[in-house]
């Protein structure tokens, strides 16, 4: 008789015959390639991976169009067996891009303070 309550109590056996297990995937090659099947394997690592990338420029703050391209950079060089480019220049093409935001930024200020100075010089000439 088996206590559930009783840690003494011997656990019940199990029919190790009857345990089914999830088949594993693999992948046979000579079978053909079912396209709705690809597609639909594209559209969950597609949503994923977006997802994943989204959460982890916003995590480490840093570009979301940056770390894309870094990330479509080593999966393109892994798969073409070159070497891909290095992190710094990834590092630097974000900084350049922020740089010329922030000088684009300034020059609308800049442009928004000589309209707002130039309607005022009319305003006081009338």
């Amino acid at each position: 008789m088996n206590d559930r309550g009783n840690l003494n109590s011997p656990e019940p056996e199990r029919d190790k015959e009857n345990v089914s297990l999830p088949p594993r995937y693999k992948f046979d090659p000579d079978a053909p390639v079912d396209a709705l099947c690809l597609e639909q394997a594209w559209n969950i690592v597609r949503v994923s991976t977006e997802s994943t990338i989204e959460q982890c420029a916003a995590q480490y703050d840093v570009p979301l169009d940056v770390l894309e391209g870094l990330v479509c950079d080593r999966f393109i060089f892994r798969r073409t067996g070159q070497p891909p480019c290095p992190i710094e220049w990834f590092v630097e093409e974000a900084n350049e891009k922020r740089t010329q935001e922030d000088q684009e930024r300034v020059q609308k200020i800049l442009d928004a303070v000589n309209s707002l100075r130039s309607s005022l010089r009319t305003l006081l000439d009338l």
